[in-house]
């Protein structure tokens, strides 16, 4: 599963956490550029609008998995001053595979993270953390949960 907490008690800094049981991931990551999105109530910089920022964020990831129509998909989730962290989703013919990365190509403050589906990335712009598992593409969509605490 791959689960996404929204603390709204801490102050826009390590209170987003990724979680991914798969590739025994749990990261505690910054909120603080949800906030700063200008893609929706771009006045506003509340825990309320990072958290409608992530929702979107996620439906953009999951309407994006669900067409299928490339082969590879870097999903944004860790936007910070120097880098953009992301799950990686590589799609063959029978099966989907994931691992977790980051790129220092962008910046969390280059984004309008409502707008944002896959980042575009060539091989040499990334590196990755985690090597990749196994999982059915449904199997990955079905379980993808965010929450707020």
């Amino acid at each position: 599963m791959v689960s996404i907490t929204l603390d709204t008690n801490k102050d826009g800094h390590k209170d987003l956490y990724f979680q991914c049981d798969l590739l025994k991931i749990n990261n505690k990551l910054d909120s603080y550029y949800f906030a700063l999105d200008i893609g929706i109530l771009p006045e506003e910089e509340t825990y309320e609008k990072a958290w409608i920022v992530l929702k979107q964020l996620v439906s953009n990831w999951i309407s994006a998995l669900e067409k299928a129509d490339q082969p590879l998909f870097f999903l944004p989730i860790d936007f910070s001053d120097e880098y953009v962290g992301f799950l990686k989703v590589r799609l063959t013919n029978n099966s989907c595979y994931i691992s977790y990365g980051g790129t220092q190509k962008y910046q969390g403050h280059g984004f309008i993270i409502t707008d944002t589906k896959s980042l575009d990335l060539e091989d040499e712009d990334y590196f990755i953390s985690h090597e990749e598992v196994s999982i059915s593409l449904k199997d990955l969509i079905d379980n993808i949960r965010i929450e707020k605490i």
